[in-house]
């Protein structure tokens, strides 16, 4: 029933940010629920910065709603990409040889999928259909997890890509993050993609967070972890200095 909860709330965040405002009977008709569901939905997305509540429905919160929701990649790829393939860089050097991993979607991990693109006898699994195809004609093993292809995002997600993360145990984990301003651990916009990536902390050795600074100033609405279940977050410089010493009580912090 949780599931089906965000996965609501997501979609909710979703339109308010395509229609800009919206009414919570409107709200109630569309996911057939009641006023009461909606009202509290609108609550959660409202504490947690995405939204905000006007009278009888919603309004979008300009400073992080537009970057809460999920994002095409081809925008993303867009975004501080100097910075992601400094990250990506140092993440390279922390994959020792015949290493076996995971990678999951996002593009710093996508800049780190090309640098792999010259490495061999490497065991990578992924999720992400643009690291398959960076790699496929690598000399690297390359694992890709069944399930729903997520066309925004452009990643398998579901029941059966859950079921072959239980069957696996890699070494190492590179996980993205949309956002994690004023929250206990690091958040994706997608639910399906929240169970991905809280499944692979429960099974890789060492976890490993990507993600530029600007991560550090929008809201996300689904925390996969808790930092304290994170072994290293890889950021650049460009993060304020406060937010970096509240993370550094929990989880090890590399700026490059």
């Amino acid at each position: 029933m949780e599931s089906i909860t965000e996965y609501r709330r997501n979609k909710i965040a979703q339109l308010i940010a395509s229609r800009e405002n919206i009414k919570v009977g409107e709200l109630a008709k569309v996911f057939k629920v009641s006023t009461e569901t909606i009202r509290k939905d609108l609550i959660f997305l409202d504490k947690k910065g995405i939204i905000k509540k006007s009278h009888g429905g919603a309004i979008i919160n300009e400073q992080s709603l537009r970057m809460s929701v999920e994002k095409p990649l081809s925008i993303k790829e867009l975004e501080n990409s100097e910075n992601k393939k400094a990250i990506a860089n140092y993440a390279l050097s922390l994959i020792p040889d015949n290493a076996s991993f995971f990678i999951d979607s996002g593009t710093t991990n996508y800049f780190l999928a090309k640098l792999l693109a010259n490495k061999k006898n490497m065991n990578i699994f992924t999720n992400s259909i643009p690291v398959v195809n960076m790699l496929s004609e690598s000399d690297n093993n390359i694992y890709i997890l069944g399930g729903r292809l997520k066309e925004q995002s452009h990643c398998i997600v579901g029941n059966w890509t859950l079921q072959i993360i239980d069957s696996i145990q890699p070494e190492l984990a590179f996980l993205g993050s949309d956002a994690f301003k004023n929250t206990t651990g690091p958040c994706t916009a997608s639910f399906e993609e929240s169970g991905i990536k809280s499944k692979i902390v429960e099974k890789a050795d060492k976890v490993i967070v990507l993600a530029d600074s600007s991560k550090f100033n929008h809201s996300g609405l689904f925390t996969f972890s808790d930092w304290s279940k994170i072994d290293l977050l890889i950021t650049d410089k460009n993060a304020n200095r406060k937010d970096i010493k509240r993370l550094q009580k929990f989880t090890q912090v590399i700026e490059v």
